[in-house]
């Protein structure tokens, strides 16, 4: 598996040492707890899977999602959710994000999670 690119973006996501240790020994970690610099740090550093923490701001986050799918459209989306609204949910998968999970995120599951979409986009290149 060729070194792929994590982007951790949100304000809690971005300080879990446990998870970027454990995403460490699969791709390069990139934390960031600021939204508005996402779409230059995708095109930046050329990330293959985003982990984006959703907060309070619902259209944003769908906006947000929509424009990263389009200008970005290969990259893997997670979003981390501490939200039970079923229709934001439904949105964003809608927008493009490839999984969903729940606050507090099980973090072995979710290292698994991004190790299969690596994978899988390492299998797909073949």
């Amino acid at each position: 598996m060729e070194n792929y690119r994590i982007l951790l973006s949100g304000p809690t996501i971005s300080q879990n040492e446990i998870l970027i240790k454990s995403l460490s020994a699969y791709a390069s970690v990139i934390e960031n707890k600021n939204y508005n610099l996402i779409e230059s740090q995708i095109e930046n550093f050329n990330i293959d899977l985003l982990v984006l923490e959703i907060s309070a701001h619902e259209q944003f986050e769908i906006e947000l999602i929509n424009r990263i799918k389009t200008h970005f459209p290969n990259i893997k989306i997670i979003i981390i959710n501490g939200k039970k609204d079923q229709r934001f949910l439904a949105k964003a998968i809608a927008s493009g994000a490839n999984d969903v999970y729940r606050q507090p995120c099980n973090v072995p599951l979710l290292v698994e999670k991004v190790h299969a979409f690596l994978f899988l986009q390492d299998k797909l290149k073949v």
